[in-house]
């Protein structure tokens, strides 16, 4: 990723001749230079600094031939690796460009050089040249072309090069009024809409926005009606560093994050937290909704005493429009569908939505979506949550045995935050799909993504890799594109992720904790420990296998979870005052009737769903409105006993063999419960979440103290939680064990592609 142009600067630089190409996956480069200046030009190059990434480099010496200048040749040819370059958000210097008033770029919304601007979105094919851009479409200006043109300028060899004379242009439409703003007309509405506390519409990088206020309540409220989304925490897009450290603790880790050309959302603690204890106990049912949150951001934006979704502006026009106060900035879509992309969708959508007060566009495709990206900092590493724009569609690199036959394999993926993979050799590209594949226009959706990225590659696959789950959209899917079709369980690809994406031989204890995966058995797995060596994988120790209700709705009740966990412990929602009113008998008499007629009933041994029944039993959340939300609660509950300092619950889970069986922590609970005075039930509710994790924690611990298996990997959708991920990893590398988690891919079923794609390229 502008390899070429920062090639050329560097020759211009140490005034050097000859010239440098690139194929589809290697830059190619001839110099005229003697033994000392080869030398220090190959230093220059390993130094190159971000966005250049070089993976290798083979210098040798070829038959001497006289270039009079140091140029930039044609691209073409082939090789089996190719490389596709992902978005790369602003630059601050074409930020401070932007904002240089005088200069010829000043308040041009779409500035960028040979460091930053899109790629991924916008490549009709490979190699990365204007001509095979949507770029091809504007002729750049005299101005233009001489910066191009010119070694010691930093848009030398920019694809995306561009000004207010030769590029896309910003326009815009007001609801009621103008239909067609031209570029400063627009911005100047664009910002006054937002002012007003109204939502807009936005074409980014990778495709439509929804845009208001993050300080605003009724604006923030508005946009949670228009999305459908009532409780799902939403990002937050600040102008700059300083502008987030107002909101949050930001550490060196994370500023270098937000500040990195993939423009992340970075999930961040809060500087600010409500003291949720001084609420009486009348209002304690109501805390979620009543605790204050810091001033500069509305309340509803996200829990008021959890973590905050932080991101700085991945193009300049977003620079510009949070220039006096941070923006709520989501995916423009209908409620499970992908993120709308093409112009003509988003006027379908704009004409329907008439709480969409502006519309504010630009005239160039995007060719493929690109959400924003997710990620933390935990346990000293960067954890990738949601890998979309600045990282799509970038390769990871694994170990595997060379095959003479070299196939293609694509990997389908599970259901929940569906994702593909093509893998090759030693490269496997995943790449996400936006939206839920329950819905039609996903699943269309994820077809298209499939045909379009094996097109851009160039990597037609032999051979496809699914899920054990028969009834999983991807599955079927596959089984209907007449490729050879390999099966690997859930849990097992969640293991190989990590295995491959960090080159792990010999055998691996393979910790997996997720909501949903279809064990070998037929019951559904979840809480499960995995012994891994190649391809093979062998279940060891999990938890206890509960008889719960099936079904997508049961999943999403955890009132519905928690009466069968209490059920199967021996308890009655009686013994839990603080669990939430909607566990009536009414609900209880029902779920043991369904459990006593097996209706629906299917074993579940998940810790996903254990994370729910502990949420709702806490009286902490009892459905989950949005995906995950019962145990992220439970988390920032945890969180607020480990800023408030309170000592944890000491709680258990029930060794018998190899299973692991909650029974007797929800009953420790109840005996914990019955001592508390009501005044004290919030901190008693608090110490409560964080015991829950740390018993956890010591369940990882003596598992892996058994197995005595060195390696051990911790994957799956629950280790996206940060206090269950710091504990195991402390304690585990404490205990002298090598701890290795997923960094470059989800460790949630987004991640999982990475893992079934390792297993076809592993095969014999």
């Amino acid at each position: 990723v502008g390899f070429r142009p920062a090639v050329l600067r560097l020759a211009h630089k140490l005034k050097l001749t000859g010239w440098v190409a690139n194929s589809s996956g290697a830059a190619w480069i001839t110099v005229n230079a003697s033994a000392a200046e080869l030398q220090q030009f190959c230093a220059a190059l390993r130094a190159l600094p971000a966005p250049v990434a070089l993976t290798h480099l083979d210098a040798r010496t070829t038959t001497s031939r006289r270039f009079v200048a140091f140029t930039i040749r044609e691209s073409g040819g082939r090789i089996p690796a190719p490389v596709v370059p992902a978005d790369l958000g602003l630059c601050p210097d074409c930020l401070a460009e932007m904002l240089a008033d005088g200069n010829r770029r000043f308040h041009y919304p779409y500035i960028s050089c040979a460091q930053c601007g899109p790629r991924y979105t916008i490549m009709q094919a490979l190699p990365y040249d204007r001509e095979r851009t949507t770029m091809s479409e504007f002729t750049m200006c005299p101005n233009c072309s001489r910066e191009y043109a010119n070694p010691a300028d930093r848009r030398c060899y920019g694809q995306t090069l561009s000004c207010p004379e030769c590029g896309p242009q910003l326009y815009g439409r007001v609801r009621g009024g103008a239909d067609h703003l031209p570029a400063a007309a627009a911005l100047a509405a664009a910002r006054d809409l937002l002012t007003a506390g109204k939502i807009i519409a936005v074409k980014s990088v990778g495709g439509f926005n929804l845009v208001c206020r993050a300080d605003q309540e009724t604006a923030v409220q508005a946009l949670r009606e228009l999305k459908h989304r009532p409780s799902k925490p939403l990002a937050v897009l600040v102008r700059d560093l300083a502008a987030a450290r107002q909101l949050c603790t930001v550490t060196a880790a994370e500023a270098e994050l937000l500040q990195s050309q993939a423009r992340p959302i970075v999930l961040l603690s809060r500087i600010t937290m409500a003291d949720v204890f001084k609420e009486t106990a009348v209002t304690a049912k109501k805390t979620a909704a009543a605790v204050a949150a810091p001033a500069l951001i509305a309340r509803s934006v996200a829990y008021p005493y959890g973590r905050l979704g932080i991101f700085l502006p991945p193009q300049g026009l977003y620079a510009l429009l949070a220039a006096d106060f941070p923006l709520v900035v989501t995916s423009c879509n209908e409620s499970g569908a992908p993120i709308i992309f093409r112009d003509g969708d988003m006027e379908k959508y704009y004409a329907a939505h008439p709480a969409v007060a502006g519309l504010f566009t630009y005239v160039r495709a995007i060719l493929r979506p690109a959400d924003d990206s997710v990620v933390q900092v935990v346990a000293g590493r960067t954890q990738i949550l949601r890998r979309t724009r600045g990282y799509l569609p970038e390769p990871v690199a694994v170990t595997t045995v060379p095959s003479p036959a070299q196939p293609v394999v694509l990997a389908a993926g599970a259901q929940m935050e569906p994702a593909l993979a093509l893998g090759q050799g030693q490269l496997v590209y995943p790449v996400a799909v936006p939206g839920h594949l329950e819905e039609v226009a996903t699943q269309q959706h994820f077809a298209w993504v499939a045909e379009e990225t094996a097109n851009l590659l160039g990597m037609q696959p032999q051979v496809v890799v699914v899920d054990l789950h028969p009834e999983y959209y991807t599955t079927t899917w596959a089984r209907g594109l007449s490729l050879q079709v390999l099966q690997v369980q859930h849990h097992q690809a969640h293991a190989l992720s990590v295995i491959a994406e960090h080159h792990l031989q010999g055998p691996v204890l393979a910790v997996c904790f997720d909501g949903t995966g279809y064990g070998s058995d037929g019951t559904i797995w979840g809480g499960e420990f995995l012994r891994c060596e190649g391809r093979s994988a062998h279940r060891v120790a999990h938890l206890a296998s509960v008889p719960m209700l099936g079904g997508n709705q049961s999943m999403r009740q955890g009132w519905k979870t928690a009466v069968c966990q209490l059920l199967h412990a021996g308890l009655t929602p009686a013994d839990f005052p603080d669990a939430v009113p909607e566990v009536t008998d009414a609900h209880v008499i029902a779920v043991r009737a369904a459990l006593r007629q097996q209706v629906n009933v299917i074993a579940n041994s998940s810790m996903g769903r254990l994370f729910d029944a502990v949420s709702a039993l806490l009286g902490i959340c009892s459905e989950n409105t949005h995906q995950g939300r019962g145990a992220m609660e439970l988390e920032a509950w945890a969180q607020l006993a480990l800023n408030q300092h309170l000592a944890p619950l000491a709680l258990q889970l029930e060794c018998r063999g190899a299973v692991y069986d909650p029974a007797a922590m929800l009953q420790q609970l109840t005996v914990s419960r019955a001592g508390v005075r009501k005044a004290d039930s919030l901190q008693w509710r608090a110490a409560a979440a964080l015991g829950f994790h740390r018993a956890l924690v010591n369940m990882v611990l003596a598992v892996a103290q058994t197995e005595k298996c060195r390696q051990v990997v911790l994957s799956g959708g629950c280790f996206a939680n940060r206090i269950l991920l710091e504990g195991c990893v402390q304690v585990l590398t404490a205990a002298g064990f090598a701890v290795y988690v997923n960094e470059q891919v989800p460790p949630g079923d987004g991640g999982i592609v990475l893992g079934q794609a390792y297993y076809g390229l592993c095969r014999p």
